[in-house]
C-alpha cells in the first residue's frame, strides 16, 4: 500500500484495533514509472462485506486457526471437500482469494525490499487478475451491462503488455483501476483513459518516501 506516511507500507490487519504498519525501504521515484489512477465515476461494484470477514474467521476456526492469514494453504486445499459441507462455494472462493492475496502481498513487499520491480509488478498484476477471476465481483451492482472496471483493466493491460502492472482496486466508495506505467507511456495512457471514461478520469501520481507534515 501507499499512504500518507510516504512510500510503501506493509499493513497487517489481523486485529483491526491494533493494525501493524511497517514501512518498506524502497525509493520508487527512481524506477521510471508513474502510478496512474483511473476513477470509474460513481460506479460501485460488489464489495466484500462484514459478513464475508465473519465467514473467513469461521473457515479459519474450522481449520484450527484464529484468522484466515494463519491458515496453511496446503491444509486448506486438503480440506475443501469438508469446508463445502458447511460453507457456500462463494465463501470457499473468497477464502481462496484471501489466501492468495496474503501471499501476493508478502511477495510484493519482499520484492520491493530487494529492489526487484519486475517481481513486484508481477505480484500486483496477479492480485488484480485474481480479483477478476476468483471473486467475479467487478461489474456494476445497479446495471450488470456496465463493465467499466473490466474495460479499464483490459485497456490498461493492453498498454502495459508485460511492462509495469495494472489492477482493479475497490474501496467501498468508488472503484478504480491503478496502473504502474513507464514514463514514456503514462501521458498516452492518461489521454486514452480520459477519452474513454471522461475528462480527468485518470490522474498521474509520483510516490515519494517523505510523508505528510503538519505545519503551524
Amino acid at each position: 500500500a501507499v499512504c500518507a506516511n510516504g512510500g510503501f507500507i506493509l499493513g497487517d490487519f489481523v486485529d483491526s484495533n491494533t493494525a501493524e504498519m511497517n514501512k518498506i525501504g524502497f525509493d520508487f521515484s527512481g524506477t521510471g514509472y508513474s502510478l496512474c489512477v483511473t476513477s470509474i465515476g460513481d460506479m460501485v461494484s460488489e464489495l466484500l462485506s462484514e459478513n464475508t470477514t465473519e465467514k473467513m474467521s469461521s473457515i479459519a476456526k474450522e481449520l484450527g486457526c484464529t484468522s484466515i492469514g494463519d491458515v496453511d494453504e496446503s491444509e486448506f486445499y486438503s480440506n475443501i471437500h469438508l469446508l463445502r459441507d458447511k460453507f457456500s462455494d462463494k465463501d470457499v472462493l473468497n477464502a481462496v482469494y484471501f489466501l492468495d492475496e496474503i501471499k501476493c502481498t508478502a511477495e510484493s513487499a519482499e520484492a520491493l525490499e530487494y529492489g526487484d520491480t519486475d517481481s513486484f509488478f508481477n505480484c500486483v498484476s496477479r492480485a488484480g487478475e485474481n480479483m477478476v477471476r476468483i471473486l467475479q465481483n467487478s461489474d456494476c451492482l445497479s446495471d450488470k451491462a456496465v463493465q467499466s472496471l473490466l474495460l479499464a483493466n483490459a485497456v490498461g493491460r493492453k498498454f502495459t503488455d508485460g511492462i509495469g502492472a495494472v489492477r482493479i482496486c475497490k474501496n467501498g466508495a468508488c472503484d478504480f483501476v491503478a496502473a504502474f506505467m513507464p514514463y514514456y507511456l503514462a501521458d498516452e495512457y492518461q489521454m486514452k483513459m480520459d477519452e474513454i471514461f471522461g475528462e480527468s478520469s485518470c490522474q498521474q501520481y509520483g510516490i515519494r518516501n517523505a510523508g505528510c507534515y503538519e505545519f503551524g
